[in-house]
């Protein structure tokens, strides 16, 4: 894949352009595609899906201590394996199309029974390293565990069909899948800051008035 192509992938799924598409790159190389750097490291996805896996873990675990604040220690496990096992993944990545992606050894993909969510993992460690921990923990939660809460709630993940497509991340209420939550908090600041302006203009353009009038009764 052509960088621009990782950029429109990561855009239309995730919801935002990669800064350093590199790591996005690279967490898209399975094992079985493994090249050497001038160094002779091998270059795959698997350290940015040791990384993903435990930035998944610490948020998921995070955001269930605090949802359910007096349930325990058994049930908060049981429900952060639920949403952050294998099966969870693999079905968010074949949902994503992301796959489709993956440079894989083709003959041999089908034995990798994981390679989704491994690989999604691997992308979310290369959005830690791209954005920090809060801009992952917020892609974490609006795609993974948002995702699951729907599932538990007996509905379609997407709201749509279950084929290969891509994701709908917008927030509860929105109206369509073409803004994020980023996207959407960005859009009301630059309304309201263009209507605090208009009220800035008004309130120059009376006070001028007022000026005005009163220097013609001081005449």
């Amino acid at each position: 894949m052509e960088n621009k192509d990782i950029r429109r992938y990561i855009r239309r799924t995730l919801g935002f352009f990669p800064l350093r598409v590199s790591l996005y790159r690279t967490a898209l190389i399975h094992k079985s595609h493994s090249t050497d750097d001038l160094k002779g490291h091998k270059i795959n996805n698997e350290r940015l899906e040791y990384l993903g896996d435990s930035v998944l873990g610490t948020v998921v675990a995070e955001y269930l201590y605090h949802r359910y604040p007096y349930k325990g220690e058994g049930y908060l496990t049981e429900m952060r394996s639920k949403i952050v096992g294998r099966a969870s993944l693999n079905r968010l990545a074949t949902q994503m199309g992301l796959e489709e992606l993956i440079d894989v050894e083709r003959t041999k993909a089908f034995t990798f029974k994981s390679l989704g969510g491994n690989t999604f993992e691997a992308l979310v460690g290369a959005i830690y390293l791209d954005r920090g921990y809060d801009f992952a923990k917020s892609v974490i939660i609006d795609r993974i565990v948002r995702v699951q809460d729907r599932i538990d709630a007996g509905l379609n993940p997407l709201g749509l069909s279950d084929q290969a497509i891509p994701f709908d991340i917008s927030p509860a209420g929105a109206s369509d899948g073409t803004h994020t939550h980023y996207e959407q908090v960005r859009d009301r600041a630059k309304t309201a800051l263009a209507n605090a302006r208009k009220l800035l203009d008004r309130a120059q353009t009376q006070a001028s008035r007022m000026r005005m009038i009163s220097e013609n009764a001081l005449r």
